[in-house]
């Protein structure tokens, strides 16, 4: 049979036969200006594509068919050669199996640990919100007079909904947990790409990685302090996911100090909420959004402020 017949016939292109042609593992017969493919070459194919399936390569499987179409008497010769050959091979795939049977009993542990997380419900992060206690720390960035919460809705001492305004006009508000002021941004980031429903799936590795970098200093950093009982501001939340990572590190420790992250996005720092109300141990936590210069904290509230890439005392 003629070169395009046979290729389909094994459901391959014609360059791959032309190629074990000039390799020899084919060897057609030449019949004017064509060769032809007879029932030797449709033999030595599916030898070839069974000692494939084996993980053998071309040269190997070149050995193999060389073998085969030697003298008896040469075959005695390179017997030796040729065993050895099949059992490399046996040892390479008891070698696989072995790391099949390692990976997937790592792959079950991963899984049952993955299943172990206990799952989300629904509403947890609206009982969060800000912690009564704090609210005689709030103090007018322009003006320096002391905030008075006006209408405040309270949960488990915490101030869900409320109002602040200053008689310079500075204006704050407590909507659903989150401590906001000028500067915040309410655009939904996530409405605007419903496919992408989580932060988590809108960063990319490189990012993730960075960022993930500058949280591990962190942690050591302040993992070195006496931060029991103390104020720690993070100025930049980075989406809340790394932040959180810091949180779950510094409660290992302890879990006897306040939090406070800032984001100018209103819908991240609830995306935040929720993250951090899925910790078995949590903090204090005060979660706002706006932008750094309107906070209505005094910066001496403060014990440490992390950022990205610093941590002042």
């Amino acid at each position: 049979m003629k070169i395009g017949e046979f290729a389909r016939l094994f459901e391959i292109n014609k360059e791959t036969v032309r190629y074990y042609t000039d390799k020899k593992l084919l060897t057609p017969v030449k019949s004017g200006s064509y060769y032809d493919y007879n029932q030797n070459c449709v033999d030595e194919m599916k030898t070839i594509l069974k000692l494939k399936s084996m993980n053998f390569n071309l040269d190997e499987i070149a050995q193999y068919l060389k073998f085969f179409r030697l003298s008896i008497k040469t075959r005695l010769l390179m017997k030796k050669e040729l065993v050895k050959l099949f059992k490399n091979k046996i040892e390479e795939l008891d070698d696989r199996m072995h790391q099949i049977k390692t990976a997937r009993t790592e792959l079950n542990n991963r899984l049952e640990e993955i299943l172990s997380i206990e799952d989300y419900n629904e509403g947890t992060e609206e009982t969060i919100g800000f912690p009564v206690e704090y609210l005689s720390k709030l103090f007018c960035p322009v003006c320096g007079k002391k905030l008075n919460i006006i209408n405040g809705e309270i949960a488990m001492n915490d101030v869900i909904e409320g109002q602040f305004k200053c008689e310079c006009d500075y204006q704050a508000a407590i909507k659903e947990g989150v401590l906001v002021f000028e500067g915040a941004l309410y655009d939904n980031t996530f409405e605007k790409e419903p496919e992408k429903k989580n932060s988590e799936k809108m960063l990319p590795p490189e990012y993730v990685s960075a960022v993930s970098a500058s949280s591990r200093w962190l942690q050591d950093k302040l993992l070195k302090e006496d931060f029991k009982g103390k104020v720690i501001f993070d100025h930049s939340t980075n989406y809340g996911v790394m932040s959180n990572q810091l949180i779950d590190s510094l409660t290992e420790q302890t879990s006897e100090f306040t939090y406070i992250g800032l984001d100018i996005h209103y819908h991240l720092m609830k995306n935040f909420k929720r993250i951090f109300s899925m910790n078995k141990i949590k903090p204090k936590a005060i979660f706002m959004a706006g932008k750094f210069d309107y906070m209505p904290f005094k910066r001496e509230f403060f014990d440490f402020i992390a950022c990205s890439a610093s941590l002042q005392l």
